[in-house]
């Protein structure tokens, strides 16, 4: 899965735009990043953009992924807007992962555009 993770400076949060399938190894490398990048940047604001996702992860992929934040000290810092797909094949399981997480007890919310999940961020 193609992604990219940069800091939008102006805004002060962490951007990932993803691309094609994520498996589980591409979706802990990002996680990696943006933690990096949260801890140089001191912000645990995220922003993902999912729009060019060609479909979803497996549920056990969504479901590892919540797991993982739970073993990372500042996950609990993290406020996270996940802007859905314009395809219909991953928004299950973007709402599988919302559910999930936040069961676990995160802040992560899905949006359909990117200024409503940016001003949500901003909060």
């Amino acid at each position: 899965m193609p992604n990219t993770t940069s800091y939008l400076e102006d805004l002060g949060i962490i951007e990932t735009k993803y691309s094609g399938i994520p498996t589980l190894e591409s979706l802990e490398i990002t996680i990696q990043e943006c933690f990096r990048i949260a801890r140089e940047k001191s912000t645990f604001l995220f922003l993902g953009d999912c729009t060019e996702l060609s479909g979803g992860g497996s549920p056990l992929d969504m479901y590892q992924m919540a797991r993982m934040y739970e073993e990372i000290p500042e996950s609990r810092l993290v406020k996270e807007a996940i802007i859905l797909p314009i395809s219909d094949k991953g928004i299950e399981d973007m709402k599988f992962y919302e559910t999930t997480t936040r069961n676990r007890g995160f802040n992560v919310r899905l949006f359909n555009n990117r200024q409503t999940a940016i001003d949500w961020l901003k909060e």
